[in-house]
């Protein structure tokens, strides 16, 4: 009775928070980095510096990277790029924000 009780109960809390379900991440409109938004969607994010890596086909989602960025290796290969502050290997986004190793803007 008592695990039919904390079903419910864990149920009830789930139902009321939208089943725990994330949303999808959407472009940061104040000029970071945002992500999750495939370059198949017609947008247009505005970097504080840099460009959308979308354009150019640097990168898979809308991000923001370094304008003279190039994409190395594909991100099969497990290896991790040494960025400067305030970037991140896109290949360690979650989802992946290219499908090979570039430096994005967080």
């Amino acid at each position: 009775m008592k695990q039919l009780a904390r079903s419910l109960a864990l149920a009830s809390a789930l139902a009321a928070c939208g089943g725990g379900a994330l949303a999808p991440a959407q472009p940061d409109p104040a000029g970071g980095a945002g992500g999750g938004s495939g370059c198949a969607r017609a947008i247009a994010i505005r970097c504080a510096s840099g460009v959308d890596g979308c354009d150019g086909g640097k990168t898979t989602d809308h991000v923001c990277v370094p304008q003279d960025a190039t994409p190395g290796p594909a991100c099969e290969l497990e290896l991790a790029l040494v960025c400067p502050a305030g970037q991140i290997d896109g290949c360690l986004r979650s989802p992946p924000a290219a499908a090979r190793h570039i430096c994005v803007f967080r």
